[in-house]
């Protein structure tokens, strides 16, 4: 029987970053204050399209995105029905044309929100 070599047991700790960045939808923004770094809030390109069709955590009917608007630290969609939810809630996401047919549709926990993933 082989054994495995033996492994250096390493003792871990903490190290404080003075800035933590994170990337959304393609852009790197600042964690700490939610702005984007390098652009501006306005040309983040929106992940929902108006007319699109999302399903919504907790609803039974499907919904019809009005916007999809980033407010420094979210996605927020507004709904026909005049409801805003946090793109979180969004379970799946139906893409549409003129006139109005859906013309693709995806799962967002395994294709991400905008189906790109």
């Amino acid at each position: 029987m082989t054994r495995l070599p033996q492994v250096p047991h390493y003792k871990t700790r903490r190290v404080e970053l003075p800035e933590v960045s994170r990337v959304i939808g393609g852009m790197t923004t600042q964690a700490a204050s939610g702005e984007p770094s390098g652009t501006s809030l306005k040309s983040l390109p929106s992940p929902l399209l108006f007319g699109w069709r999302v399903a919504v955590k907790g609803r039974w009917d499907v919904e019809i995105v009005n916007e999809c608007t980033w407010n420094g630290m979210t996605w927020i969609v507004t709904l026909r029905s005049g409801d805003q939810i946090p793109v979180s809630q969004v379970l799946s996401v139906g893409a549409v044309d003129r006139e109005g047919n859906i013309t693709s549709a995806w799962d967002v926990r395994r294709h991400g929100i905008d189906g790109t993933r």
